[in-house]
């Protein structure tokens, strides 16, 4: 149709080159100008429906890497840019535009009148991407024995020292869906800084916490690092890591 359409236009244009001269060279100008801008158009309505048409089709997210991730271990990640925004949640999340924090694996908390005390309620019907529940015990498994641990090098420790002697919170389970954090002191800022800490899985990471190295250190700190087989590495996040080639890319 766009074929015969141009043809139309050449025929009425060769009509003006045989009437004027003058006129062809504009009208020339002017249908070349028109043809270009339709093809254009043309092409970049395809193209938006191909890509539309594409993510629709593929649940999958691709990562170009700029360099190669030091760990899948969140927990002795010390790089600023990091896919485990991706593969992650923790208690809370930052809102990305208007910058409140929002309900993530927690649905819901409340806070003592001293301001002191926090008490979180989980989502019902969580689940770890190999389909194991996540409750509670995942959750005082990553702060007390992973976050707070003082044999696991993490930079996420210095997050949760508070007050002017810099002590850590107790943390502990109420049931199954209920988690109590008790800060040595009110801080205000305590729910933006726990939306930057991640909940691990303790079924899959606890034995490697406990295990011990060569050196007298945790099998945690070297556990899941970049060699790992991607279905090893299990996430709570809205995506989880099917493939990696280093230097090249990420897919999740």
């Amino acid at each position: 149709m766009f074929l015969c359409f141009s043809q139309s236009i050449i025929r009425i244009y060769r009509v003006n080159f045989k009437r004027d001269n003058l006129v062809i060279g504009r009208s020339l100008r002017s249908l070349i100008s028109f043809i270009l801008v339709f093809l254009l158009i043309i092409t970049n309505g395809c193209s938006a429906k191909n890509l539309i048409n594409n993510s629709d089709k593929k649940d999958q997210l691709v990562l170009a890497v700029s360099s190669d991730p030091p760990t899948f271990n969140y927990a002795v990640n010390t790089t600023p840019y990091s896919i485990f925004g991706y593969l992650y949640r923790g208690l809370l999340k930052l809102n990305g535009i208007t910058g409140e924090v929002e309900p993530a694996l927690a649905e819901s908390w409340e806070i003592s009148p001293d301001k002191s005390q926090f008490i979180f309620t989980l989502r019902e019907g969580l689940k770890w991407s190999d389909g194991v529940p996540l409750s509670a015990d995942d959750v005082v498994f990553t702060y007390n024995q992973i976050y707070l641990n003082p044999k696991i090098p993490s930079v996420w420790k210095d997050f949760l020292k508070f007050g002017n002697q810099k002590k850590f919170p107790v943390i502990k389970k109420l049931d199954s869906t209920h988690i109590e954090f008790t800060l040595p002191e009110p801080f205000a800022p305590f729910l933006r800084y726990i939306t930057r800490l991640a909940i691990l899985p303790s079924h899959k990471l606890l034995s490697s916490v406990i295990s011990l190295d060569e050196s007298g250190n945790p099998q945690f700190i070297s556990t899941w690092g970049t060699d790992t087989p991607p279905q090893e590495i299990v996430t709570n996040g809205p995506y989880k890591l099917v493939s990696y080639t280093p230097g090249e890319r990420l897919i999740l």
